[in-house]
């Protein structure tokens, strides 16, 4: 797989993780004693870390609609798409954009599909062997041991003063040397204390200048989901472009 197939391989996934790991579940706020108020910047930057690490630990599973906006550098139109992601533990997500330029993503720890009815085409990509993408700015089970080593994380803005509205944006920037700086400069995360997971909104910097920004509503948590909607069948008359014959051979791991 060359450089660029690669790159757009990172992107996809990125995307769709992120989606799937900031998902809702029950407002900590509610449930747990109140916790002193942070009083350094540094403290409450802490204590949002923590609060998400909280959430993700109740989470089994999620539905959720999303509004995907895509600004390019060189280009006055913005590229607005919309769908549906699900997500199930461990590492299961199916990503379902609405037409027009309708596509399906589906994302378990071994393979990865991406189906464009339009074209009638299929990519195969194997995730055999890969790192986990463990440079990522959280697991699919929450924040990875190494988080904070991948990240230069800083609280950028806080607003609101009553819990319904008071919201804090967090900036990560990759470190020079993590998968995730070879495609993004910078991640925006706009997290709601009301609940705190999932972010009210996501954007990415490329380092080609374009931005993509998620936003999540209609969130409906620790849903049963069918395995069905994680393991996808290839429609027939459609062409299957396999990644996966492309790729250096990596030791066995379980399908």
């Amino acid at each position: 797989m060359n450089c660029e197939n690669k790159t757009s391989k990172l992107k996809t996934i990125m995307i769709v993780l992120l989606l799937c790991l900031f998902c809702n579940i029950k407002s900590w706020a509610s449930e747990t004693p109140a916790e002193p108020y942070p009083a350094t910047e540094e403290d409450k930057l802490q204590f949002i870390l923590s609060q998400l690490k909280k959430a993700n630990a109740q989470l089994t599973s999620f539905v959720a609609d999303f509004k995907e906006t895509r600004i390019f550098l060189y280009s006055p139109e913005a590229e607005v798409a919309g769908g549906k992601i699900y997500f199930k533990k461990p590492q299961q997500v199916r990503w379902d954009y609405y037409p027009p330029g309708e596509k399906h993503i589906v994302l378990t720890p071994s393979k990865a599909w991406l189906y464009l009815p339009e074209i009638k085409q299929v990519q195969l990509i194997n995730l055999k062997g890969e790192k986990k993408l463990s440079s990522l700015p959280i697991g699919l089970s929450g924040p990875s041991p190494d988080f904070e080593k991948n990240y230069q994380i800083r609280l950028i803005k806080e607003e609101g003063e009553a819990l319904e509205n008071k919201r804090y944006i967090l900036e990560l920037s990759p470190v020079s040397d993590s998968e995730v700086a070879a495609a993004y400069t910078r991640i925006l995360l706009t997290l709601s204390e009301k609940r705190w997971l999932p972010a009210d909104k996501i954007e990415l910097l490329e380092l080609t200048g374009d931005k993509t920004i998620i936003e999540l509503s209609e969130i409906s948590l620790n849903t049963k989901l069918s395995s069905k909607l994680f393991k996808f069948d290839v429609p027939k008359d459609v062409e299957i472009i396999d990644h996966t014959e492309k790729q250096p051979p990596s030791e066995t791991q379980p399908t």
